[in-house]
């Protein structure tokens, strides 16, 4: 009834050592880890006051944290910033910083921290085209151009085994720049470039290819975002995926979730 030894490949262990090292377990389980450690000098110079804190779940498990800044000139000039980091397996840290003008995303900028190394990549526009340049682990600089349609959002990368719900700030910028004055059961589709930083999979060229989000309205708080298939090898068996979205009481996203999976608001 009582363990006094356990004896492991050679090795004696007395319950007192067993006991100290199941109460350093759990306070390493227990204890949260500072996600933003490397990122302390960026955030240094946000106002704690425009910070808004995201926890990304799978299962009610946390899996990834985001902050997310809007720095606002007018409703329609406004530049966004966020910090996305995703646990393993698919440990993944992400900045992202776009600059919006006259609701017309003007650039973006990526810089992600991955296990293959570190991705950068800068998207800047004109009325017609989008000049995308950056550096990627194994392939060195990379630089091409893509058309771009009017109204064109500029996104940052999916997190891999999270896909559906990745960046919080992607879908920040699809609901800031939706047309607002949707009724309820309206629709909006938005053309999408998303960055997807996988040069595994997309090589050289690490882009997804150009997509939408379609923004339904079912009421002033309720939203979907219907998001139009992958590139890449999930073309080939996955269809669009929805995702719900819940807007709060200050007209910010609370919740984004699908499929047991979720991004909420961090509680204060």
């Amino acid at each position: 009834k009582e363990i006094n030894y356990v004896f492991v490949q050679g090795q004696v262990m007395s319950s007192t050592v067993l006991s100290d090292e199941l109460n350093k377990l759990k306070n390493r389980l227990s204890n949260e880890r500072d996600r933003f450690d490397h990122w302390e000098n960026v955030i240094v110079d946000w106002d704690p006051e425009s910070i808004l804190e995201y926890e990304f779940r799978n299962n009610n498990v946390l899996v990834g944290e985001e902050k997310i800044r809007v720095v606002k000139e007018s409703e329609r000039t406004f530049t966004l910033e966020s910090i996305n980091v995703m646990d393993g397996p698919d440990f993944r840290e992400t900045y992202m910083y776009a600059s919006i003008i006259n609701r017309r995303m003007d650039s973006l900028h990526i810089s992600s921290i991955t296990p293959e190394g570190t991705y950068t990549a800068s998207i800047s526009t004109t009325k017609t085209s989008a000049l995308i340049t950056g550096a990627a682990p194994f392939h060195g600089e990379f630089a091409y151009e893509e058309n771009l349609e009017a109204g064109t959002l500029l996104l940052g990368p999916f997190t891999s085994r999270y896909f559906e719900l990745d960046i919080m700030a992607n879908y920040m910028l699809g609901m800031m720049l939706k047309r607002s004055r949707l009724e309820d059961g309206g629709a909006d589709q938005l053309p999408v470039i998303q960055i997807e930083l996988n040069s595994e999979e997309f090589g050289k060229n690490l882009i997804v290819d150009n997509s939408d989000f379609t923004i339904l309205r079912e009421n002033q708080n309720q939203y979907k975002i219907i998001y139009n298939t992958f590139s890449g090898y999930r073309s080939i068996t996955a269809s669009s995926f929805v995702v719900n979205v819940k807007l709060n009481d200050k007209n910010t996203v609370e919740k984004i979730s699908s499929s047991g999976r979720e991004i909420r608001l961090k509680a204060e």
